[in-house]
């Protein structure tokens, strides 16, 4: 019967190696006839014991240096006495002492958010979602050119994309080593590519709605509407693999972070036009002719309907011309 676990953590605190023993007491040390042999250069061949005591262990420290280092979680825990779940660290290893009647937490429900992670994150999902956002970028760069680009310029044109979505999976891949200890950089990288793919579907087609209404704020607007969706989306899947917080703090935090992001690049967008354009931007982008659901007008019909533009007010004219410009 299993008198005591051993647990070997590493300095995240996870666990690298687990111990059972059925007897006591229990040799530790890096001499090879110990009961527990530690590959730590910092520990002693003979380094400590632990043995039974009332309701707990006992530690009998027998290195010549070093020591050994107490980290207790009960409050019943005094000298060289341990409980289930305390820790001792000799030299540079960590060690927790558990009975095999300690109380485990309950266990974490899966939630829908993982099993979409672990969906994106299959060899075939992940490797179709790359290649659909390669072929985009560069259909999208050849399109944009009025020239035939090499593939040379079409991988530098669409560098800066790639080197933006593999830092925020870098990002959020630090976030999760941070806050829960685990690393998981596909899922978070997946979801930047999915991320990458809208905005170019996206943009395709504000283009085409500001195309077919001859109306730039509709086609921002749609812009503004869709992204932030799936921006949303994009940071709530990466706080389902780096945090362990609830859905509705997700949502929150999703939600806050996105539109926040969206708004200031709408309001720095704004900011940055002049107040007076002496050369407005037109939709001047060819389509093929399904896309022009509203009929265009003529040169005559424009300028027929422009005429008020440059008509003059004569009576305002001469009163604020000079007298002398007047003629009798």
């Amino acid at each position: 019967m299993t008198k005591i676990i051993v647990e070997e953590l590493n300095r995240l605190g996870h666990v690298t190696h687990r111990h059972r023993y059925h007897s006591l007491p229990i040799k530790v040390g890096r001499a090879y006839h110990n009961d527990l042999i530690l590959s730590d250069a910092y520990v002693c061949p003979e380094h400590l014991v632990i043995d039974e005591a009332d309701n707990g262990w006992q530690i009998e420290d027998k290195s010549n240096q070093n020591g050994v280092k107490f980290k207790r979680h009960s409050e019943h825990s005094h000298s060289n006495q341990l409980h289930s779940g305390d820790d001792i660290i000799i030299g540079r290893t960590r060690l927790r002492l558990f009975s095999p009647w300690h109380t485990v937490p309950e266990a974490h429900t899966l939630s829908v958010d993982n099993t979409l992670s672990h969906f994106i994150s299959r060899p075939i999902i992940a490797t179709t979602l790359i290649i659909t956002a390669v072929f985009l970028l560069i259909l999208n760069a050849q399109l944009a050119s009025t020239q035939s680009l090499t593939m040379i310029k079409l991988v530098a044109a669409n560098l800066p994309a790639f080197f933006v979505v593999l830092f925020w999976g870098g990002l959020w891949t630090f976030v999760g080593r941070t806050i829960i200890h685990r690393a998981s950089f596909l899922p978070h990288f997946i979801a930047a590519v999915l991320l990458l793919i809208a905005s170019l579907l996206v943009a395709t087609l504000s283009s085409y709605i500001a195309y077919t209404l001859n109306d730039r704020t509709i086609a921002t607007l749609f812009e503004f509407v869709f992204m932030g969706i799936a921006v949303v989306m994009l940071v709530y899947i990466n706080l389902s693999n780096s945090t362990h917080i609830t859905r509705s703090a997700r949502l929150i935090i999703s939600h806050s972070i996105a539109w926040s992001l969206l708004l200031f690049g709408l309001f720095m967008q704004y900011a940055a036009q002049p107040e007076f354009n002496p050369t407005p931007e037109y939709n001047a982008e060819l389509k093929p002719p399904f896309a022009q659901l509203v009929p265009s007008k003529s040169p005559d019909a424009f300028l027929t309907n422009s005429e008020w533009i440059f008509q003059v007010d004569t009576d305002k004219a001469l009163r604020t011309s000079p007298s002398e410009n007047l003629t009798p």
